[in-house]
């Protein structure tokens, strides 16, 4: 399929404006903060024994652990091993969702997208396969992240007595890891539009 963005005048120099970052289309859309801001609440006001006190958790983290049977490892070398065992399996369902968000938003705007590059390239082959090389390494650390109990010898106690700590590398994960393996994809597409199909 051919794009063709050929326009006239001074509007065709001009790249279209940037995408608001807390509209729904945006980096800041509440469909990948509201999560995020559970989680934090999660990670923040969650009492020692939410498993206990909440069925529907204690039911969610074990239908997870009979699916993911190294979720709860680092949780048990924790203070807080209920609560980190919930923010776990929040982490992983929510780094799932933020993909997909991610994925959609780059489809509903890659017109746009497609339109900028064209006028103004900055997207190069090296730069692509580098995202997409982080997609394998994203995965791979999420899974060390809860499947290795305790720390890095250089971060002990970061995240094993420390909620704050959990909640920075579980929102890290959960939205760095969306945006780039949601990203990836569209990202590839983009510059075969570019390169190998502008001479169709």
């Amino acid at each position: 399929m051919r794009h063709d963005f050929s326009e006239t005048g001074t509007d065709a120099l001009e790249p279209p404006p940037p995408t608001p970052p807390f509209t729904w289309l945006g980096a800041a859309s509440p469909l990948l903060v509201v999560p995020l801001l559970l989680l934090m609440g999660v990670a923040m006001f969650a009492p020692h024994n939410v498993l206990d006190v909440l069925p529907i958790a204690k039911a969610f983290t074990t239908r997870m652990g009979e699916s993911l049977m190294w979720i709860g490892n680092h949780a048990q070398s924790t203070n807080y091993p209920q609560v980190a065992l919930l923010m776990a399996c929040m982490t992983v369902c929510i780094l799932v969702w933020e993909s997909v968000v991610f994925f959609l938003q780059s489809l509903v705007s890659y017109p746009t997208l497609l339109q900028k590059q064209q006028r103004h390239r900055t997207v190069t082959w090296r730069q692509a396969l580098l995202v997409a090389s982080c997609v394998p390494v994203i995965i791979l650390c999420t899974i060390s992240a809860f499947a290795i109990p305790g720390d890095l010898s250089s971060a002990q106690g970061f995240t094993t007595t420390s909620r704050a700590g959990l909640t920075f590398l579980s929102v890290g994960l959960a939205y760095g890891g969306g945006l780039v393996i949601g990203g990836s994809p569209l990202l590839v597409r983009l510059l075969i539009d570019l390169d190998l199909r502008r001479r169709d």
